[in-house]
């Protein structure tokens, strides 16, 4: 079934290379979280996540909310990592083109995470590259205009979730450290305490019948609790945890009977009556990915059917404005399909996708964009009743050596 919103969403876009008002003193102390995070001596090998033997997820990702949308992609010539940039863009309203809204001063080679809060607020994680170890941040209330810093004690893991901000104070990041460090800010975004690890939920048996090979995700409810989903190796349950009271309790949503193999929660995001997941149960040709939901804190769990995405892998997830999801995967041809799910329904394949498709958003009006990225050029397509329609294209100054 193809999902398609009204035609004329947002026609006559024009080419924009947009530009941001940067705060100088953030941009300044950003700089000087980049000097503190990196070691005159080492090696330029990456830092081991806490994610190893489990399959990866991408970073590329995006987040709708009631007014804007974020989306987060690599761009630049993607097979040099040195000259690889990731980027953040944001979508203000449904009739507004895409923007540019990078924080500034850091270096992006090694991926950036975002989770968003109020409106118009994103706090984003920068993941290492080279001789960076520790994670800078930069947090904006303003849909980009000015960034906040703050610096984390360890560097982020390697998922779209490794970094969740809530409505409060509250912010949780996951870290490589320990095979997987569960810090906790409720103030200054360089002030963290360590909640948990890997080690620690797998040995205090938290999760039973899970054998946690990973904590995979992290996210914030509602009244600011901290939440975590791990891999397990066991099939049959998905695992969720809550820190309440200083401790981790399990959590998490039961899979239907006939799934088997190992099973990893790859996106968790905290709502404010619970929390909204997606879930890889299986590995290889039989992989399936379930969509959950709990509206009534944690107490219960909606699963729902599963997407089968044979000879398939996973090129994005994003999340919806109405708590849904999207799934962005390709075939062993490089061709890309997307797949939407709402709470309470089912898995909609949209229109086959544009050819280069990285990224698939929810827009502030109820539709949807493919995001293509050609080098420093982004290409937007709108969802049609026909079909894709090209909307914009963006051209990102990037400065090619930098990194080098």
């Amino acid at each position: 079934m193809n999902s398609q919103p009204p035609a004329g969403r947002r026609a006559g876009r024009r080419s924009t290379t947009p530009r941001r008002v940067i705060g100088i003193a953030g941009a300044i102390a950003l700089s000087a979280v980049t000097v503190a995070a990196c070691s005159s001596s080492g090696a330029r090998s990456p830092v081991a996540g806490p994610t190893s033997g489990t399959a990866p997820v991408p970073l590329a990702s995006s987040l709708a909310g009631p007014t804007e949308t974020w989306a987060t992609i690599a761009m630049g010539r993607l097979d040099d990592p040195f000259n690889t940039f990731w980027q953040v863009f944001s979508l203000p309203a449904a009739t507004s083109p895409w923007v540019l809204a990078t924080p500034p001063a850091v270096a992006s080679n090694g991926g950036l995470v975002m989770s968003a809060g109020a409106p118009r607020a994103l706090t984003v994680g920068y993941e290492p590259f080279d001789l960076l170890r520790l994670s800078p941040l930069a947090e904006t209330g303003d849909g980009g205009s000015v960034w906040s810093p703050g610096v984390l004690p360890g560097a982020l893991a390697a998922v779209p979730d490794s970094l969740a901000a809530g409505t409060g104070p509250t912010r949780v990041a996951l870290l490589r450290s320990n095979s997987g460090d569960v810090v906790v800010s409720t103030g200054e975004l360089s002030t963290w305490k360590s909640v948990g690890s890997t080690r620690s939920l797998a040995a205090g048996g938290a999760l039973p019948g899970c054998g946690v090979a990973a904590l995979t995700a992290v996210g914030v409810l509602g009244n600011g609790d901290p939440i975590a989903g791990a891999a397990c190796t066991h099939g049959g349950t998905a695992g969720i945890l809550v820190l309440d009271g200083g401790s981790w309790h399990a959590v998490a949503p039961t899979l239907p009977p006939s799934t088997s193999g190992p099973v990893s929660v790859i996106r968790l995001v905290g709502t404010a009556t619970g929390a909204t997941a997606l879930i890889r149960a299986g590995s290889g040709q039989g992989g399936r990915l379930f969509a959950a939901w709990s509206t009534d804190g944690l107490a219960t769990w909606s699963v729902s059917s599963p997407l089968s995405a044979p000879n398939r892998s996973l090129v994005s997830a994003g999340l919806t404005a109405g708590g849904g999801l999207i799934a962005v995967t390709s075939g062993p041809n490089g061709s890309r399909s997307a797949a939407v799910i709402e709470r309470g329904g089912g898995w909609q394949h949209l229109a086959p996708l544009p050819k280069g498709t990285v990224v698939v958003a929810s827009t502030p009006g109820g539709g949807f964009d493919a995001l293509v990225v050609h080098q420093s050029t982004l290409e937007v397509a709108t969802l049609e009743p026909g079909g894709w329609s090209h909307a914009q294209t963006m051209h990102v100054p990037i400065q090619y050596g930098s990194s080098g």
